[in-house]
């Protein structure tokens, strides 16, 4: 796509073709062409993923902390994705840790908008400083609370292994919450967990939900005990629900069933 028409379609991208220009364009004379309208847009509209184009482009991380510092402020927000992937920025963050740390309250907020701000809060103290400490009494009471919000949180654990150990009993918890089972066995994965013992919520995650994250993540942990529960789910008469939709409940049940054939054959060659 030409660089002028898709200025024009930014506004109205979704990811991840905003980070089209980030990864496609690494030469100096793109920097040149994209850097002025990625931070013209950063700067008027608080645009996180533009900011971030910035910083990866030019290495400037100044975009990218107003646009964090408006986020971290706000009454509500709804956290675009590249928040839940700046503690790349490192101490670059440092100057949000006055803004961040009020946030860390140690309870859980009561709605899930300011919970996932929280969790924000806590990957900016955590990535400025190196240690989550801080950051630990509220990633455990949003852990606790459950819901959407926790599963953003449990994807903080594996970032700080040694720091974050404790959090183990609480992430089996969340093994049963359907907002949180992939995160939660993602994040006990990383910190040790053998594969075996998470097979089961992860089979059950998809079994009851349809749960798209649940298969890679089996695969990707070579969770070979899978095998016989995936070809029972993929040879069953009765169709997985995946979708509230009667239009759509067919054609994502077979392509589930697809998945997860081709994910039984990846199991069986790992």
């Amino acid at each position: 796509m030409p660089v002028p028409l898709f200025r024009r379609c930014w506004p109205f991208c979704r990811m991840p073709a905003r980070r089209w220009p980030v990864h496609c364009y690494g030469s100096a004379m793109t920097r040149q062409r994209w850097c002025p309208y990625l931070r013209a847009t950063a700067e008027q509209a608080g645009d996180l993923e533009a900011a971030t184009g910035v910083w990866r482009l030019a290495g400037d991380p100044q975009p990218a902390v107003d646009a964090l510092r408006g986020l971290l402020t706000a009454d509500r927000s709804r956290l675009p994705v590249a928040a839940h992937t700046i503690t790349e920025m490192g101490s670059a963050l440092l100057p949000l840790v006055p803004v961040a740390e009020p946030r860390l309250t140690g309870a859980a907020d009561a709605t899930y908008p300011a919970r996932d701000v929280q969790v924000l809060a806590a990957r900016v103290v955590s990535a400025a400083a190196g240690d989550p400490t801080t950051a630990l009494p509220t990633v455990r009471a949003v852990l606790v609370a459950g819901g959407p919000s926790a599963s953003r949180a449990a994807d903080l654990a594996p970032m700080h292994p040694a720091a974050l150990e404790g959090l183990k009993p609480v992430l089996r918890e969340r093994l049963g919450d359907r907002w949180c089972t992939v995160a939660a066995a993602r994040a006990l994965w990383r910190l040790g967990t053998p594969p075996a013992e998470l097979v089961a919520p992860l089979v059950d995650a998809i079994t009851e939900n349809g749960e798209r994250g649940a298969l890679p993540l089996l695969v990707e942990t070579g969770a070979v005990q899978a095998v016989a529960d995936l070809e029972q789910l993929a040879g069953r008469g009765e169709r997985i629900r995946t979708s509230g939709a009667d239009d759509n409940l067919v054609w994502q049940d077979e392509r589930l069933r697809d998945q997860l054939r081709t994910g039984v054959a990846a199991l069986r060659t790992a």
